[in-house]
């Protein structure tokens, strides 16, 4: 019972944490202008909220480390990607 309940608090705990992630990029994003620093910022987020996701709600945290490996490295990329494309177009436009 002690296991089932300490599952149910780190379950809780986490979705509190995804959704003061979410409430706060979402706050920053549409209160300020783009900049380099918002956008490593969001993607910071980004990969925190994915590490959360992939380790608490999917329970892949004993998975094969393969399998693991492969979706925090898809979850990383994505956020370095997008952070590359806000860096580039705010040198093209400079």
């Amino acid at each position: 019972m002690i296991g089932y309940r300490k599952n149910l608090l780190q379950l809780r705990n986490s979705w509190l944490l995804l959704l003061a992630l979410t409430l706060l990029t979402s706050f920053f994003a549409e209160s300020l202008a783009v900049t380099g620093a918002l956008a490593l910022l969001i993607c910071a987020t980004i990969s925190l909220k994915a590490s959360q996701i992939i380790d608490n709600l999917m329970g892949l945290r004993q998975a094969n480390p393969m399998i693991r490996g492969l979706i925090y490295s898809y979850f990383l990329l994505i956020p370095m990607m997008i952070g590359a494309t806000v860096f580039y177009t705010k040198i093209i436009h400079s």
